[in-house]
């Protein structure tokens, strides 16, 4: 059994990867922000499934751009396996149609954004001298679609 910790557990392949991998044995931290608010839903439905299924799934409200919210997080988490970074953002807009401070905002989040969480969680398991660091990022890295045209630059070559 191993301990893992997955960021972005509110839709898409954090939410179905919390869900595998606790099915599997292993103690997952689901991270998604705003469990109380716009992700009640996801929250409620993996504690839902951690509880009739007896599986070792835990919801945890995590903004990763606060430093105060991160170093409440680690307090909660005993060592970690396997860190799955799957943080990032997009705005489905034309880019010309997008507000002043939009590309600033969504570069500092998939970019920069991720930097804090990585070096939160690396010296658990820097301590436990093992680890498994995954880093997602979107198709946008190599497609670009006329709506996420800037998601491109934020996601790689």
């Amino acid at each position: 059994m191993k301990n893992i910790v997955i960021t972005e557990c509110d839709t898409g392949f954090g939410f179905n990867a919390a869900k595998y991998l606790a099915e599997q044995g292993h103690k997952v931290y689901a991270i998604m922000k705003n469990t109380t608010t716009t992700n009640t839903e996801a929250a409620k439905i993996l504690s839902d499934f951690a509880t009739t299924k007896n599986r070792n799934l835990s919801v945890v409200d995590l903004d990763v751009t606060s430093d105060q919210s991160l170093a409440d997080i680690i307090k909660q988490i005993e060592h970690v396996d396997v860190f799955i970074n799957n943080c990032g953002k997009d705005y489905e807009e034309p880019t010309e149609a997008l507000s002043e401070g939009v590309y600033d905002a969504e570069l500092d989040f998939n970019v920069i954004g991720n930097v804090p969480i990585l070096n939160a969680i690396s010296p658990m398991m820097r301590a436990n001298k093992s680890g498994l660091f995954i880093q997602l990022i979107s198709v946008g890295g190599r497609l670009t679609v006329m709506d996420l045209a800037f998601i491109k630059p934020a996601n790689g070559p």
